[in-house]
């Protein structure tokens, strides 16, 4: 059993679109967006792209976990493949029942995520809602 699922690359190798499909049929897209004050700074945004999907719902299918190995294994190889990105931020959107916390679950799940599963080279910080991975 694979730790993360099957990668859809860009067409080029520096591009900045990936997909990826999950055992329960969603189809997430990972998008990397340039920070216009910081050139070596990535925002990351990870999406379900299924057109009958509800955005925002809720998704517990069990596949967290190799939903995240995978985001984590996408970012390694767009940093790989983009030699002047050296900086990632990420903010998970709040849901309807911890708007009042400086963090939201969604981000404080990925960070404790990354914290554990990222390689000792790679350095991670949590800032109210925003996380930043340093290469």
């Amino acid at each position: 059993m694979s730790l993360i699922y099957p990668i859809e690359r860009p067409s080029i190798p520096s591009g900045e679109v990936y997909h990826f499909d999950t055992d329960s049929g969603f189809k997430y897209e990972i998008r990397f967006g340039k920070v216009a004050d910081d050139f070596r700074c990535r925002i990351v945004n990870f999406n379900i792209i299924n057109e009958d999907f509800e955005e925002y719902s809720v998704v517990n299918r069990g596949e967290i976990f190799k939903v995240l190995k995978t985001v984590i294994e996408i970012i390694k190889i767009y940093n790989n493949q983009n030699t002047h990105a050296a900086k990632y931020r990420f903010s998970g959107e709040y849901k309807e029942n911890d708007k009042h916390l400086k963090t939201s679950k969604r981000t404080a799940v990925f960070y404790n995520f990354a914290k554990k599963n990222l390689s000792p080279e790679w350095k991670i910080s949590l800032s109210d809602n925003t996380i930043e991975v340093f290469s």
